[in-house]
């Protein structure tokens, strides 16, 4: 029984990595033809803060938008999808360079939208 039990838990966590890498994959070639370096880290993005044009934090687990990503001034896209946000901060639409906002995937959002492009959007 208790390898059994092991089993189960070693399969389901292969299953949720694997979900991971998906979705990881398909949001890849969401930028992909852009040609220009893609941070997948908040963390090491804020490295070179100037330099970040492309930021994926898809299936970060993310609860809320890190207020870090507004140190990035010449981010032109941000994808915060398939997280755990349940609202997005209007001062990330205060960030004139931001182009694209791709939020699919976050079930609890308010008006659960899947896509900005920020220059179409009202900047109050």
């Amino acid at each position: 029984m208790k390898n059994l039990t092991i089993f189960y838990k070693q399969l389901t966590l292969a299953v949720i990595v694997f979900s991971s890498i998906s979705i990881k994959s398909q949001n890849q070639s969401r930028f992909a033809s852009t040609g220009e370096t893609v941070y997948y880290s908040l963390e090491i993005a804020l490295l070179h803060p100037n330099r970040v044009l492309f930021l994926d934090l898809s299936g970060s687990h993310l609860i809320e938008v890190p207020e870090e990503i507004f140190e990035l001034t010449n981010l032109i896209a941000l994808d915060l999808s398939n997280n755990f946000l349940t609202q997005v901060p209007k001062e990330i639409f205060g960030n004139s360079k931001l182009e694209e906002l791709y939020l699919e995937g976050n079930p609890s959002l308010k008006d659960n939208p899947k896509h900005f492009l920020t220059n179409q959007v009202s900047k109050k």
